[in-house]
């Protein structure tokens, strides 16, 4: 993927540079400049770009488990057992940030059969739709999927699921927070409040598995930061030496801070 993107933008300047009728050469010796200079940033939306669509068949597989009921999760009494087990479980929010992927999931026709919504990036849907195919969710039952950008995290209500399901791991915990909250239901004439499940489409050894743990990093940090809360026992505990040294470079205007996992 490296080589590809690599050898692919070095075309791009060439093609750019004959249609522009400027030197070959020097657009070339630009764009590797470019590539060098934003190597990590470009290489990495490279990488998921390609990981979110390679993950489309395995999310496919998921959604069919869970829309047939025979998906084991934790129930709201902490219990593990089928989804069957609770009727209200019936409808689920898909979170994908790419593109491609995200069309794929759109076009795939065997999700056809959910009646999949979507809400998506002005550019690609309008507001008016939008609205549509929140009533479409909230209020038939033969709508069970919507799949969502991750511009769609704020603004949406979205309480007749209980189940949000993200195919690309954001960068931040706060948004998988957010993700969630589409589906709480907070002030909702249709829908008792409930607890949301958040459900991780993980690749094991690639970007997906670094930013997973990355987020738990930084939730233990923010919390212990500035809520003074517990640290998730899944990492390593913070020490109070190490809050100390985080706060001082915080004050100090630091721009980059190491945290040993």
């Amino acid at each position: 993927v490296y080589d590809e993107f690599r050898d692919w933008s070095v075309e791009q300047a060439k093609a750019i540079a004959k249609e522009e009728r400027v030197s070959e050469d020097v657009a070339v010796r630009q764009v590797l400049r470019k590539l060098e200079n934003g190597e990590g940033i470009m290489r990495l939306t490279k990488v998921r770009q390609v990981l979110g669509s390679g993950k489309v068949p395995g999310t496919v597989e998921w959604i069919h488990k869970f829309m047939d009921g025979s998906l084991t999760v934790r129930h709201a009494d902490g219990h593990k057992g089928p989804v069957s087990d609770d009727p209200t479980r019936r409808k689920l929010i898909l979170f994908v940030h790419h593109q491609e992927p995200r069309r794929l999931l759109i076009e795939h026709p065997e999700l056809q059969q959910y009646g999949i919504l979507t809400i998506l990036p002005g550019q690609e849907q309008s507001g008016e739709s939008i609205q549509q195919h929140k009533r479409l969710f909230q209020s038939d039952d033969r709508h069970r999927l919507i799949i969502c950008s991750m511009a769609a995290r704020e603004g949406h209500t979205l309480t007749a699921a209980k189940d949000v399901y993200l195919h690309e791991i954001p960068f931040v915990p706060s948004w998988v927070v957010q993700m969630a909250g589409r589906c709480w239901a907070r002030l909702s004439e249709d829908f008792e409040p409930h607890e949301a499940t958040v459900h991780y489409a993980v690749t094991d050894k690639t970007e997906d598995t670094r930013l997973l743990q990355m987020n738990r990093i930084k939730k233990a940090t923010f919390n212990a930061v500035i809520d003074g809360e517990g640290q998730d026992d899944s990492i390593k505990e913070i020490r109070e030496e190490d809050i100390e040294t985080l706060v001082r470079a915080f004050a100090l205007g630091s721009k980059q801070i190491g945290v040993a996992a």
